[in-house]
């Protein structure tokens, strides 16, 4: 972290120099997350659970059979209402 101060002898160039980094560092960052995003509409879920395994290590929460029956009943049930 950078600190400073109006005391600080150097203030003006000091200043100037921290945002110049806050800038690239803005810009790098921008670069990634269109990368990103670009990435997400073109592969979906695929992409989020890649991004999630690397960026967070963490993958998708297990599902148990019984768990994945009722997710398949409920999806039935919703798609009857809407008539399909």
């Amino acid at each position: 972290m950078i600190q400073l101060f109006t005391t600080t002898p150097d203030l003006p160039p000091a200043f100037a120099a921290m945002f110049a980094r806050a800038r690239e560092t803005t810009e790098d960052v921008g670069g990634s997350v269109t990368a990103l995003v670009a990435d997400v509409r073109a592969r979906g879920d695929a992409a989020l659970l890649d991004y999630a395994a690397r960026l967070a290590r963490v993958g998708p929460a297990p599902v148990t059979l019984a768990e994945a029956g009722g997710l398949q009943a409920h999806a039935r049930s919703v798609a009857l209402r809407l008539g399909q």
